[in-house]
């Protein structure tokens, strides 16, 4: 694809919602992997379901430990078009200053948004699970950045705060909490 087309993508997704794609590959693609080795995980209990062997179950999770980098590294190009200014990505040093920026600065601060969608479980599937595949996908983020290359900057990143994002995410907290959290029953 083109980077032209990369970079076209990001308006229709949004930039300001972006964070939630990458935490929304980084907390789903490890719960496979989850999942095929813990049977009374949501994930592990559908696989169970859908009577999946143990073979089928370690295909899954092997896929899934290989679609985290590669998507993570696909989203790396559409993030450092945004930059207002292509001295913004000039170089490896302003590409890894950038992505921090607009990236995983948002990342962090998005583990601080997941938490109230894991309550109520264990401090660990709570506040650790989140943590642990964001830094996983920040580190490959960073890395992405320092080797990309023929990024033209676009113009397109807003550090200002998105009144429509936030209600958004308090009604998705709202259906969450209230209507999927109760599960759903695999037997």
């Amino acid at each position: 694809m083109p980077i032209s087309c990369v970079c076209g993508a990001i308006p229709v997704l949004g930039e300001r919602v972006y964070w939630v794609v990458f935490n929304g590959f980084l907390q789903s693609l490890p719960q496979i992997v989850i999942g095929s080795i813990e049977p009374e995980n949501d994930v592990g209990m559908a696989m169970d379901y859908l009577r999946l062997g143990a073979s089928a179950k370690a295909a899954a999770a092997l896929v899934a430990l290989i679609t985290i980098p590669v998507a993570v590294l696909w989203m790396r190009r559409p993030l450092l078009c945004l930059a207002e200014n292509p001295a913004d990505i000039a170089s490896i040093q302003a590409r890894t200053t950038f992505m921090f920026r607009v990236a995983i600065v948002p990342a962090l601060a998005a583990i601080l948004l997941i938490i109230p969608f894991r309550v109520p479980r264990q401090f660990t599937e709570v506040v650790m699970v989140p943590v642990i595949v964001t830094v996983i996908g920040m580190v490959w983020l960073q890395a992405g950045a320092w080797a990309t290359t023929g990024i033209k900057a676009s113009g397109r990143f807003s550090g200002e705060p998105n009144s429509y994002a936030i209600g958004g995410l308090v009604m998705l907290l709202l259906i969450f909490q209230f209507l999927l959290r109760p599960g759903i029953r695999f037997y």
